[in-house]
């Protein structure tokens, strides 16, 4: 009779999404309140996001869609992406 061997690795990966200050600089940042963090956080517009996260902004707005990212809208109806829930990972 023959033993088999089995073995199994996992990999964990890491990642933190950095926004440099020409970014947030930009006129589709702001700091505001993210109801579903339950406090002020930064936020930027989906497009920002796409671009700091690696994705495609329709892959931003999917995410939105299923409740995957935080959002808040801005006064002026402007659509915000929770950069803390971006860099979470649990949109992943």
């Amino acid at each position: 009779m023959r033993r088999t061997r089995t073995t199994e690795l996992i990999v964990e990966t890491e990642e933190l999404v950095v926004l440099s200050a020409r970014q947030r600089a930009t006129r589709h940042a702001a700091r505001g309140w993210c109801a579903a963090c339950g406090a002020k956080v930064f936020l930027c517009a989906p497009e920002a996001a796409a671009s700091a996260a690696g994705l495609t902004t329709r892959t931003i707005y999917r995410l939105l869609e299923a409740g995957r990212l935080h959002f808040s809208e801005s006064a002026a109806g402007q659509l915000l992406v929770c950069l803390p829930s971006l860099v979470s990972g649990q949109h992943e």
